[in-house]
């Protein structure tokens, strides 16, 4: 019996063709004239075979090379993924994540096994929309959604806000997708989380950030919030959204003043512990013998 196989090309087929098809069946004196002449390099593609029981995306570079005197060329697969039809599982290849697929392979992931979720981004930003949400479907999540387990980009977040570093704060589902919807995660991807670690009111803060005059009122003013966060986490501060431009400037030129101390505290660890009069002065009750170390 013969078994069912399929390879579509996704995204190279042009490259495909003219670097390799056109080329490798021809005698070994014209390839090595090519190589050697035509700067023959390095090419990428996308595949999709599909089986009777699996389905395997592959991104894969052909590159050319002359040793001994042949000409030939080394194959890599550089990522891709596997479906499991009879488990519906899938896996992406060499521990990367979904959302560092080539986005024409996350694309027909995407439309092949959970179409629906085009139509719950905002199609009206073509693939800005998706690519909002693609950060946020790690394995697990993924691994829910082609089973059928989730089928809506609300619950996406409900998953990701239950396991991730955000599952003590309550965040609201919604304010969170708005946010992100917002734009706000876009250019500072890595800058929100620390933001609503270090907020006092979490979803007062998404309501804020999500709000487009938001960066004018504080990125282009007085003091950056995502790095004023980051000093709050430092020394166990939370940081209130609804302060003003002057409470602000205010609460961070104290919490670097307490940095400081604590900075000068810890310097001595391993070793001799030697502390600045007017530190110790504004320590007061500090024990010098009573630091935990």
């Amino acid at each position: 019996m013969i078994k069912m196989e399929k390879i579509t090309f996704i995204d190279g087929k042009d490259r495909y063709l003219k670097y390799y098809k056109n080329l490798i069946d021809r005698d070994q004196d014209y390839k090595k004239m090519m190589f050697y002449t035509e700067s023959l390099h390095t090419f990428s593609y996308c595949t999709r075979k599909e089986t009777e029981t699996h389905i395997y995306w592959a991104d894969s570079t052909k590159t050319p090379r002359v040793e001994n005197d042949k000409f030939f060329y080394q194959h890599k697969n550089v990522c891709g993924a596997t479906y499991d039809k009879n488990k519906k599982t899938i896996k992406v290849w060499f521990g990367k994540r979904f959302c560092n697929l080539p986005i024409s392979t996350t694309m027909d992931i995407i439309n092949m096994l959970f179409p629906w979720f085009n139509t719950n981004v905002d199609s009206s930003r073509a693939f800005h929309g998706t690519d909002r949400y693609l950060p946020f479907l790690n394995s697990r999540i993924l691994n829910k959604i082609v089973k059928g387990k989730i089928t809506s980009t609300e619950e996406i977040f409900e998953h990701y806000l239950k396991s991730s570093s955000f599952r003590n704060l309550n965040l609201d589902v919604k304010l969170f997708e708005k946010f992100m919807q917002s734009g706000y995660g876009d250019s500072n991807r890595f800058q929100y989380k620390v933001v609503l670690l270090a907020a006092k009111n979490p979803n007062e803060t998404l309501v804020k950030i999500s709000n487009s005059d938001f960066n004018d009122c504080y990125f282009q003013k007085k003091i950056n919030f995502a790095n004023f966060s980051k000093l709050a986490l430092a020394i166990n501060k939370k940081v209130d959204v609804n302060w003003t431009d002057d409470e602000m400037v205010s609460k961070c030129q104290e919490y670097e003043e307490e940095l400081n101390i604590k900075k000068e505290i810890y310097k001595g660890f391993g070793g001799e512990i030697v502390l600045p009069a007017e530190v110790i002065e504004q320590l007061h009750t500090v024990v010098i013998d009573d630091l935990p170390f």
